[in-house]
Formats: C-alpha cells, structure tokens, sequence
C-alpha cells in the first residue's frame, strides 16, 4: 500500500494562500480529526506577511528593481514523518537545510490529526508535517537556485535527520492534503473492484453463494463506479480550484504590488510634509533671527549717526577755530606791515619836525653847525617812537625795560612761532576729525545700502525737496516699519537724511525738515498725519 508510509520524503512548491490558518487550524477543515489535533505542535520565529514585506525590499536594494510578479520567493514542503517525530527533529532538519541550502525555514507545523476512516481498521492517518522558507539569498536578494541533484540531495538529508527511509525517487506529483483525500477515496475504490474479482472467484467454488454474492458484487460495483466518477469529479473541481486560485494569487499579489506602491507613496509624501513643516520651523527662526538682526542694525545706525553727528560738530567747531587762527594771523601780518609802514612814517614826520624846530631859532651858521646833530636826535627820537608803535600794533609789552630791536625780533617771532605751531595742531586736528568722519560715512553708506533705510532717506529728502504737508500712504508704511513705534528714532532718521540731503541740507529749509520729523513721530506713535496725495511718486528725488 503506497500510503501505508515506512519511508519520508520532502517537496517544496509556493506557498498558497490560507498555509498559515490551515497550519495554525485556525480554518475549520472537514478532513481533520479534531480529537487528535491536540498532539499538533506550532513554532515561527517571523510571519508570511513580514517576511514577504522584507524579501520584497530586500530584492529591490539589492538588485535595483522590484521583483518579479512569478517570484516565489516564499516556499513551503509537507515532510512525510512518523508518530515520535518532535519539532526538535524538525528544527535540526530545517538547519541542515539552511547550511546546506541557504534555505530559511522560519515556520514549522506538525499534523497528526489528518487521515481518513478504513471500513474495518479504523482511521488511517497522515503523519506529516509542514516546513515554510525563505527561498532567497540575502546578500544578493535573488531568489535560490536548486537543481534535481539538489531537490535528491535534500531527500537525503531528510531521511537522515528524522531516522527514517528515503523515499524513491518518482515522477508522479506529490499529493496536496484534499488530493490525499481524493487518492484515499480512490484506493478505497481498487480494494473494492479487487474484492469483486474476489468475489468472482469464490462464485465458482461456492455456488449456493453466488446469488447473494452476485448481488453484493453488483452493489459494491455500482458504488465502486459512483466513487471513482466522484473521484474524477472532485480532481475536475480540483483543477478548477487550482487555477482559479492561480488567478486569484496574481490579482492579489498585483494588487499586493499596488498597495505597497501606495503605502510608499503615503511614506513619501509624509516625509516630504515632514520636511516642509521642518524648512519651514527653520525659515520661521531664520526670519525672527533677521528681525533681530535688523532691529539692532537699526539701533547701531541710530548711535553711529548721533556720533557722526557730534564728530560732524567738532569738525564744524575745528573749522571755525582754525578759520579764526589764519585770520588772526593775516590780521597779524596786516598789523605788521602796518606798524612797519606807521613807523616809517612816524621816523619821517618826526625828522621833518626836529627839523623845524632847529631852523627855526639861532643864528643861521649855529643851525647849520648843529643841524648834524639835531638830525640824528630827531631819528633816535623818530626811531623810539617808531619801536612804540610797532609794540602797539604788535601787542608786545616789555613793562620799563630798555626796549632793543633784538628784544622784539625775539618776542616777535616767539608769538609767530606759537600761531605757527597752534595753526599746524588745528590742521592736524581737522584732519584726524575728516578721517574719523570719513570712517563714519562709509558705515553709514553700508546701512544705506538696506532698502529699508534707503528708502525712508529717499522719502524724507523728497518731503523737504518737494515741501509737503505730510507723507505718503506708501511712504508712511516704509516709515513706520523703520520706526518700530519709537517717536525717539524720527530725530535720527532725520539726521541720517540731513546728512546725504546735498543740496536741500541748508538751514533755510529747517522748518521743512522740522515739519518732516513731527510726522514721523506721528507716524510712530500712530497718529494721523495729513495725507498729501496729490504729489506723485514717480518725481521722488533720487541720492
């Protein structure tokens, strides 16, 4: 009897849908004996789903494209066993398959309440046992090639792991668990059609029987006949299941396909909300980062400004001061010559008048014989008088000291040398404040180049040049962003535009740039200013 089994054999083909209820027997099966299902026994270490969701990815990594709709990468054997076979035999024998192999066997099911009832011994079971596997290579993520030496090889090592007899080799399909039934139903048939022949037999020795034994022949017959018609029906039904269960497995394993392809897509587009809420938490700091940045730019402009503007003084009062030195020394250079040219004179008039007074008493010959010395006492007179006025002039005072020309050379050229030297320091002076000055501008030429700034010089200078009553609706808004609600800062903003006000910088138009700093602090403090929006923007004037 081929199913009375002595021997173990092993046969993997694709897993098919529901191995997992039927192995687990959580599918109720109307070929099982449930008083014996308690000596089944179940391990896994992953399930078919999982498994399959990782061999899926694991192939595309590897190989760069997905795998193919006909891949079986998920396997499944029925190992024929005996009664004391236990699922350490089994585990021992799916690692030999795994180091022989390659193969991952990760579910194993033992069946010993499956058989069918014999008409007089009772139940005839089916011992056997299922083995689930992982019919891939991981490190490449191709699916296993085993060739027929392999598939004899694996018999092989079954026999020998579970102690029992190897199996022939055959050319017939291993029997799925209903074509067990559907082949038990078929060999109940034979017996029967062999105990007719039987039957034959017997009517020829025992004739007084043959009646009867005709009858039970003719009976048996026709039940032998309905049975394998039955047979023939079920292997129809079978074969139609078969495919139809094929089409089945590839709708699902398409729509499968689908499903990850969506779950995919969902991942990706989770991510990319992931990433956009990310950029934009990070714009949203970039932007408060900014705000910070340019309301302490704004403050550094306001101070750089109140410093240009006091250093803008000190060169203003440099100016006047070296302005009074040069015309203190022209002044002075005048006061000389004059002094010179009032000593020459005052030399003249009093020889002429020395002069005078000697021809004008004694005798004739007594003048002219002390004329000589007349003359010299009215130039020493001349020269005194002189020296008097040139020390006037001069501002030079000697108190009752004898007065010598080399005492006021001396003096006078210590009071030139101390115009020279405080000339030179003012110089000096004025060109450290132009430095430090220029410095300034060009810091506050870089805070011009904010539009913001820009913009609000741009908008003041205009208000002046075009002598308006208030700013713009545009204007105002530039404004009041640049002010950030601190009337304070409408001073500095207006020094700021004073300073690059060229031409319409003059103190004639200061009630304008007055007018211009009241609206602004309006404009902070948000106030309505007059709106004057008659003038157009287009003929603002450009720095």
């Amino acid at each position: 009897n081929s199913f009375d089994m002595a021997q173990t054999s092993i046969h993997f083909q694709a897993v098919k849908g529901g191995s997992e209820e039927h192995n687990k027997r959580t599918k109720k099966l109307d070929y099982v004996h449930h008083e014996l299902s308690s000596q089944n026994d179940y391990w896994q270490s992953d399930s078919q789903e999982a498994r399959l969701a990782f061999v899926t990815q694991n192939a595309k990594a590897k190989t760069g494209r997905k795998m193919q709709a006909k891949a079986t990468p998920i396997r499944e054997a029925v190992v024929v066993i005996e009664d004391t076979t236990t699922m350490d035999d089994l585990k021992k024998l799916a690692k030999r398959f795994n180091d022989r192999f390659g193969i991952d066997v990760f579910q194993i099911a033992i069946h010993k309440d499956e058989g069918y009832k014999k008409s007089k011994d009772g139940i005839k079971l089916n011992l056997h046992a299922h083995l689930v596997a992982d019919w891939t290579d991981h490190e490449s993520g191709k699916s296993l090639k085993l060739n027929r030496n392999d598939m004899a090889e694996m018999q092989t090592i079954c026999a020998e792991v579970l102690g029992m007899e190897r199996g022939k080799s055959s050319e017939k399909q291993h029997l799925s668990a209903i074509q067990y039934k559907i082949a038990a139903e078929e060999q109940r048939a034979e017996a029967i059609k062999s105990k007719t022949r039987g039957l034959g037999i017997i009517q020829k020795n025992l004739s007084n029987d043959i009646s009867d034994l005709l009858v039970e022949v003719k009976t048996k017959s026709k039940e032998c006949d309905r049975l394998a018609l039955s047979a023939k029906n079920m292997g129809r039904i079978l074969e139609y299941n078969t495919e139809e269960a094929k089409k089945k497995a590839l709708i699902n394993e398409r729509l499968s396909e689908e499903g990850k392809s969506l779950r995919e897509e969902k991942e990706r587009l989770r991510n990319d909300i992931l990433g956009l809420t990310t950029q934009k938490e990070e714009i949203g700091s970039e932007a408060e980062s900014l705000a910070d940045v340019v309301q302490a730019a704004r403050s550094d402009l306001f101070h750089l400004n109140a410093q240009k503007i006091a250093v803008s003084g000190e060169i203003l009062n440099l100016n006047q001061e070296r302005d009074k030195a040069q015309r203190e020394a022209e002044e002075a250079k005048a006061q000389k010559r004059t002094a010179e040219a009032e000593a020459a004179k005052g030399l003249a008039v009093g020889a002429a008048k020395k002069l005078g007074n000697v021809l004008g008493f004694g005798s004739e010959a007594k003048q002219l014989k002390e004329l000589p010395q007349k003359l010299e006492e009215a130039r020493t007179e001349g020269e005194k008088a002189a020296v008097t006025k040139i020390l006037d002039v001069a501002r030079l005072n000697f108190g009752d000291k004898e007065v010598t020309p080399e005492m006021i050379g001396k003096a006078w050229r210590s009071k030139w040398d101390e115009a020279k030297n405080a000339r030179a320091e003012t110089e000096r002076q004025v060109k450290n404040a132009t430095a430090h000055a220029s410095g300034l501008e060009k810091i506050l030429d870089a805070f011009l180049a904010i539009p913001i700034i820009r913009a609000c010089v741009h908008a003041i200078v205009s208000f002046v040049r075009q002598g308006r009553r208030s700013f713009s609706t545009e204007d105002t808004a530039i404004l009041k962003t640049a002010l950030g609600g601190d009337p304070d800062n409408a001073a500095a903003l207006r020094k700021i535009a004073y300073y690059h006000g060229g031409a319409y910088a003059q103190p004639h138009l200061s009630s304008y740039w007055d007018r211009a700093e009241m609206c602004m602090q309006k404009i902070a403090r948000g106030e309505n200013q007059e709106q004057d929006q008659n003038i157009s923007q287009g003929r603002r004037w450009h720095l």
